[in-house]
Order: C-alpha cells, then sequence, then structure tokens
C-alpha cells in the first residue's frame, strides 16, 4: 500500500517598506490540509545586500502561529525566508517575503541674500530636519564657487538644538558666488544638500583712448594714448584691425597710472580698440576709435623728350601720358586727374579733369589729349575720392610745358 506525504504551507506576513531602525514584524502560520502544525520548529533567516544571518528558531503555538522580529541597520532589499524542516510525515516547506529598507528622509534650507555689495558679508541661514523632526548637532560641509577661484571648501557649521544654522562670509570675489552646504548623512538618514547664490556687484573701469589725430597721411605714425581708472587688474589688451586684414593684438600689458601711449604706422583705414578683462574685483571695460589713413598717389609723366627745372616738356603735337601708382596695394576703383594751366593774371586756375580712369595693379593711367597753349606751365593732380580701405588723398602735382 502507497502512503503519500503531507504537503504543509507557510504562510509569512512582513511589512512592504520599512526604514532603517524600524522594528520589522515576521508574523505568519504553518499549516497543512488536516489543520495548524503545533509545537513546530522553524528557522528564519534574512538575506540583504550585505549577505544572510540568521534570525534564530521559531515555534509554532496552538493554532501554527508564529513571530518575530527584526531590525534592519542598512538600507536596501531585507528579504526574510521561514523555513519547515519537515518530518517523517511532512515534507519540508519554506516561504519568502521582501521588505524596501529606506533611510528616513532628510530636509535641508539655505536662504539669504539675493545681492550683496563688494567686500561686504553675505549672511545665509538654513536647518536640518528629518521627517519633521530638528537634527541639532549636525556638522554640515560647505563651500564656497565663483568663476574666479573655483571651488573652496570653508569651515564647517553645525547645527543648533532647533536644526538651524547661519553662515557668515564676505566674498574675497564679485560676479555670481555659490555657497553649497551638505549633510553626509548616515545610515538611518539620508544625505541632502542645498545651495545658493549671490550675485556680488563690482565696480566699473574707465578705459579711455585717443589719438593725435583722426586722419594719418600713408606712412605716418599714429599716438595712441590709453588712460585706466581701476582699482583692480590693470591688464589691457589692444588690437589694431586695417581695413580688408584680421585683426591684430599690438599689446599686451599693464597700463601705468600716468597712462599709455604706443605707435602705429598708419597705411590703411585702422579701427583701434582696447579691452580689459572682467576679474573677480572689477567689471569689464573696452574702448575703441576708427582712424583714416590717406593713400601714397605717385605720378609719373611719360611720353615728354625733355626736362626745364621742375617741368616736364612736350612737342606742342603731343598728347601727354599719365601713370599713378598708388599704396597701398589695391585692384579696383578710379582716380581722377586734374589739370590747371598758370595764368600770370589769375595763377593757377582748373581747366579740366579727367573721367574717373579704373585702377588695375594698383595704377590708374590717363593721356591728356587735344591741342593745349605753348609755353605755358601746366600742372595735373590724382585724385582718390575715398573708399573703405582709404581716406581721400591727392597725390603731388607733376608739371609740364608744351614747347
Amino acid at each position: 500500500m502507497k502512503v503519500n506525504w503531507v504537503q504543509p504551507a507557510v504562510e509569512l506576513t512582513t511589512p512592504g517598506s520599512a526604514h532603517v531602525g524600524d522594528t520589522v514584524n515576521v508574523t505568519g502560520t504553518l499549516t497543512t490540509p488536516d489543520g495548524p502544525l503545533a509545537n513546530t520548529e522553524l528557522v528564519a533567516r534574512v538575506s540583504t545586500t550585505a549577505g544572510s544571518r540568521s534570525l534564530g528558531e521559531l515555534t509554532t503555538d496552538s493554532t501554527g502561529w508564529f513571530e518575530t522580529t527584526d531590525v534592519p541597520a542598512m538600507a536596501g532589499s531585507h528579504c526574510y525566508v521561514v523555513s519547515y524542516a519537515g518530518d517523517s510525515r511532512n515534507l519540508a516547506a519554506s516561504s519568502s517575503r521582501c521588505v524596501g529598507v529606506t533611510k528616513w528622509p532628510t530636509a535641508l534650507t539655505l536662504s539669504g541674500p539675493s545681492s550683496a555689495e563688494l567686500d561686504a558679508p553675505a549672511v545665509l541661514t538654513g536647518r536640518l530636519t528629518s521627517n519633521g523632526d530638528a537634527l541639532a548637532g549636525v556638522e554640515l560641509a560647505l563651500s564656497r564657487s565663483d568663476q574666479f577661484r573655483g571651488t573652496e571648501t570653508l569651515t564647517s557649521v553645525t547645527t543648533g538644538a532647533d536644526g538651524a544654522f547661519t553662515i557668515r562670509d564676505v566674498p574675497p570675489n564679485g560676479g555670481a558666488v555659490t555657497y553649497a552646504v551638505s549633510y553626509a548623512g548616515t545610515v538611518s538618514r539620508s544625505a541632502v544638500s542645498k545651495t545658493w547664490t549671490v550675485a556680488v556687484s563690482r565696480p566699473q573701469r574707465t578705459l579711455e583712448m585717443s589719438t593725435d589725430s583722426i586722419e594719418y597721411g600713408y606712412g605716418a605714425t599714429a599716438q595712441i594714448a590709453l588712460e585706466l581708472t581701476t582699482d583692480s587688474s590693470r591688464t589691457v589688451r589692444v588690437y589694431a584691425e586695417e581695413f580688408g586684414r584680421v585683426r591684430t593684438m599690438i599689446f599686451s600689458g599693464d597700463v601705468p597710472e600716468s597712462g599709455l601711449t604706443l605707435q602705429r604706422v598708419m597705411r590703411r583705414n585702422t579701427v583701434f580698440s582696447a579691452v580689459i578683462a572682467e576679474d573677480g574685483r572689477a567689471l569689464t571695460a573696452s574702448a575703441s576709435v576708427s582712424r583714416k589713413t590717406k593713400a601714397d598717389l605717385r605720378t609719373q609723366l611719360l611720353g615728354s623728350y625733355g626736362t626745364s627745372g621742375r617741368y616736364k616738356l612736350y612737342r606742342p603735337a603731343a598728347d601727354p601720358r599719365f601713370a599713378t601708382t598708388l599704396l597701398p596695394a589695391r585692384d579696383g576703383g578710379c582716380l581722377y586727374f586734374r589739370v590747371q594751366r598758370y595764368s600770370s593774371t589769375g595763377g593757377w586756375r582748373q581747366v579740366l579733369e579727367s573721367p574717373c580712369m579704373p585702377i588695375a595693379n594698383s595704377t590708374a593711367t590717363w593721356t591728356l589729349t587735344g591741342v593745349q597753349a605753348r609755353k605755358t606751365p601746366y600742372r595735373v593732380q590724382p585724385i582718390l575720392t575715398g573708399d573703405l580701405l582709404n581716406a581721400p588723398s591727392s597725390g603731388g602735382w607733376v608739371y609740364l610745358k608744351f614747347v
């Protein structure tokens, strides 16, 4: 005859969650289809991220009921297992339930002024609580950050009996200064941190730039003067940007309290600029001036048969040709040629002006045609009306006679 084993059942009950340090009640019953198993021994264990440990042996009462307790010392999942080893009549049985164990929540408040004056103290206040209760005598880590010195660790603060604390600090720099307060937490209480940013004002600097002229001849030397008023860094960068070329730095260094003068040879229209970067003690400052530069126009007379003093000599039927070379070198644009004739009664008087002659390879040419007065002094001058590259410019006069 075949005799079947009896299959017991372990019914296990635990809370769904708990905090570190709470008492977790583990209860249940051991039963069979025929009823409860009374006065029966069970073994209880708990498994955590740190390993498994025993909760001891349990004995059911007359109703099959059993109970035990556990106090979790760390956060994480705690899985409780109650096992019955079985006997000659009953099979082994077990049951498990997991409890999510968390740290007690912690709250940190921090407040203070949104702005402050440079070299004035910033006073911040806050409070540390956990589950609504004040945490007294707790040391909090404190740091201060700004864009110039980075993050610095300050002396820690300790909470009072009501969990409150006060921070009093004089920021060494202006700008956005951020304070960070941190509670490291414990095995039973969660870590928490707060930040507060104070806008610390900084004074303006006064940076002035001037030159000895607003327009220069080709190759002239500009005198560029800088004046700086500040109680902070005096390091200035000065740039020159000639038209059509990249901006270049022509000076980097400190401006003395007496001022600074720089020199620059002028060949194109130029924008001068200076800037002093912001630092922890003062704001940025800048200045700029735009200065014009004339072109260099040099004219040759072609086709003459001789020279008399400053005059080139031409036959009466000749057509003199004029070639003007420009500096700085360019392609494009045009030049006018102005023609004047001398009269003993009226001096030099303009008699005609050429069309605007195109510039190619930095040279413009023009030919004077027609019948001109014999043995009468003439002179011709090239004219540039001005553009983005150079200011309006005129070349020297060239002289000629028809003999």
